[in-house]
């Protein structure tokens, strides 16, 4: 094996035409290796103890120039070996998987830092500089195209990826897979120091001009029942365009709490929607009343094909329930030009930011407000704890003011077909609340 002095110039020009190993004369134990590839790696010698004896084996420390010869160098100056010890030349990429393995990431938290940590998944994670991982999140926060082009990142996905950086750091310390003596790339990944980061909210109250265009582009007529024209924008397919409507009736959780219920959730005879709530460690089963227009979209969505399994099958795979993202995906495209600079086919009010599926919910929560829905009532519709109980009050308070409930979901789904009707609020007939609902 050849012995040279090591530098980043002769290390660009050398490609050698076979496998080729040489040493760095300035740091003892420094090998690089190519080939015809052009691939250049780093490693070292390592001793191992086993059942069959002492041995040598080759330990891989980065890829040359994502790994730096300067970084290099340092890793090995700083390299202690201990008994059954060789963790610290770890990549970023080999503790993630550990990480994951060890059952320690959600399976959420793993597919986000295995897509965002790319860029830095072959560095050895004992010689990232401060400024990596806080560039990373930033990154990730500004937002960026991945390899199929598509736009990924934004603020709520960055503060997960920070925080499931610092959990994997902090771990890998734990168990020895990262000096101990040495500080963690991640304690920068400080949450103030990112202005912005984090889930923001995004809902605001469609006015009833967004509500009228967003039905058109939907084919909703505007006749006493519920008819949908699939010759305007026919791409749409109905599971979609009945999905829509159903969140702005039935205002629960959109995610889980409705478009993955399955067909049994709806209790037709009964008229209420039995769903599971998950947030954080909070697992509760709740029943909302649903309206008799809700009952009607459900109605239509079961002859929908995969409509006799789940609640809203998704239009492209009808075992699987609708995904989302397809709804949200949904929205942008009705506001967005058209491809040649036509108008869209939804336009949001001045000075307003697209709205999208989630909306629906806030709309619905606010005509509640408007028409004399009282507060402890709508919430729980909506699926939340009335404002100021705390975790001990559904231990005492076994009401679930069913009736209240059906009151609210029946007056504002009839607020909503004055919308979708095109009628003015005195020529319409809104269900009255009774005057013990609004105390």
């Amino acid at each position: 094996m050849k012995r040279i002095v090591l530098t980043s110039e002769w290390i660009e020009n050398w490609q050698p035409k076979r496998i080729e190993e040489v040493a760095d004369r300035g740091t003892k134990g420094l090998v690089m290796r190519s080939g015809p590839t052009g691939v250049k790696v780093f490693y070292v010698w390592a001793n191992e103890r086993g059942a069959e004896g002492a041995r040598r084996r080759r330990v891989r420390l980065g890829t040359w120039p994502v790994l730096s010869l300067a970084a290099a160098q340092k890793l090995v100056h700083g390299r202690r070996e201990t008994r059954g010890q060789a963790t610290y030349t770890s990549t970023v990429g080999e503790l993630l998987d550990l990480f994951v393995e060890r059952g320690q990431a959600s399976a959420y938290t793993a597919g986000l830092l295995r897509k965002h940590t790319e860029p830095i998944r072959l560095l050895v994670a004992a010689t990232l500089e401060d400024h990596v991982l806080p560039d990373l999140v930033a990154r990730v926060q500004k937002g960026y195209a991945d390899a199929d082009g598509r736009r990924i990142g934004g603020p709520a996905v960055a503060d997960k990826v920070r925080g499931g950086l610092r959990h994997m750091f902090e771990w890998s310390q734990r168990q020895g897979r990262f000096p101990k003596d040495r500080p963690l790339p991640s304690l920068g990944l400080v949450k103030e120091d990112f202005k912005g980061i984090g889930w923001q909210a995004r809902e605001r109250v469609p006015s009833e001009r967004e509500m009228h265009h967003l039905f058109d582009a939907l084919g909703i007529g505007t006749g006493e029942g519920i008819d949908v024209d699939m010759g305007v924008s026919p791409r749409i397919p109905l599971a979609s365009r009945l999905a829509v409507l159903l969140l702005a009736h039935v205002p629960v959780r959109s995610g889980v709490g409705l478009l993955e219920q399955p067909t049994s959730a709806a209790d037709l005879d009964a008229m209420v929607l039995r769903w599971k709530t998950k947030k954080g460690t909070r697992v509760a089963d709740l029943e909302t009343p649903i309206s008799t227009i809700a009952k009607v979209i459900v109605e239509r969505l079961r002859k929908v094909p995969g409509g006799e399994t789940w609640l809203v099958p998704s239009p492209d795979d009808k075992t699987k329930p609708i995904d989302m993202k397809t709804l949200a995906r949904l929205f942008k495209r009705l506001q967005a030009p058209g491809p040649k600079g036509e108008p869209p086919r939804v336009a949001y009010d001045a000075g307003k930011d697209p709205f999208v599926p989630h909306t629906l919910r806030a709309l619905w929560t606010t005509l509640a407000g408007e028409l004399g829905v009282h507060d402890g009532v709508a919430v729980r519709v909506i699926g939340h704890k009335p404002e100021g109980a705390s975790a001990a009050h559904p231990l005492y308070d076994g009401s679930k003011r069913v009736d209240y409930q059906r009151q609210a979901v029946e007056t504002v789904s009839a607020e909503l077909e004055r919308i979708r009707r095109r009628q003015s609020r005195e020529a319409a007939t809104v269900v009255p609340m009774h005057a013990g609902s609004r105390a």
